[in-house]
């Protein structure tokens, strides 16, 4: 279900993602109002927000094969907070310190991060993904930390080649 049957191959594919966006008012950071240093001024010389963006992309795909199903997942993300606005001076305020630049302000911040990105056939897991030794009982659904790295607590996997088999 949810799945895309490309014609022509024995390969299924499936798209997901989001977009998030958020604005702060008030601010000239995100999580600081602006009670001091440049932002403090509240004048034509500063930001009275800051506005920030993320969008998340996934692909999944699934082959059939003689030998088995051939499993490719990529889940990557785009982030992107603005810039702060500090006047003509030599110093943008950005994030906690400041940083002289000589012109008018700070330019936005942009990163990409790859979340997962991993291939799956015959039991192998080659790639990035979320640990083999995460339990489903800890972290969100038991309100715990399992404390593992790459555990179900994280969220951007772990670099592994991997073997599991079912004994069912």
């Amino acid at each position: 279900a949810g799945f895309y049957y490309i014609p022509g191959t024995d390969t299924c594919i499936k798209l997901g993602g989001y977009l998030r966006a958020e604005v702060a008012l008030g601010t000239n950071s995100v999580y600081t109002g602006n009670t001091s240093g440049v932002a403090g001024a509240k004048n034509r010389l500063s930001n009275y927000y800051t506005a920030r963006a993320r969008q998340d992309l996934n692909i999944d795909t699934r082959t059939a094969t003689e030998y088995g199903v051939v499993r490719t997942f990529f889940d990557a993300t785009f982030s992107w907070t603005t810039g702060s606005y500090s006047g003509s001076g030599t110093t943008a305020y950005s994030g906690a310190a400041p940083v002289a630049n000589g012109s008018d302000g700070a330019v936005a911040g942009g990163a990409v991060g790859v979340y997962y990105a991993f291939i799956q056939f015959a039991g192998f897991t080659m790639g990035k993904a979320v640990s083999q030794f995460s339990a489903p009982w800890t972290n969100y659904p038991g309100n715990n930390f399992d404390g593992l790295v790459g555990g179900g607590g994280t969220v951007t996997g772990v670099n592994q080649f991997t073997y599991t088999a079912d004994f069912g």
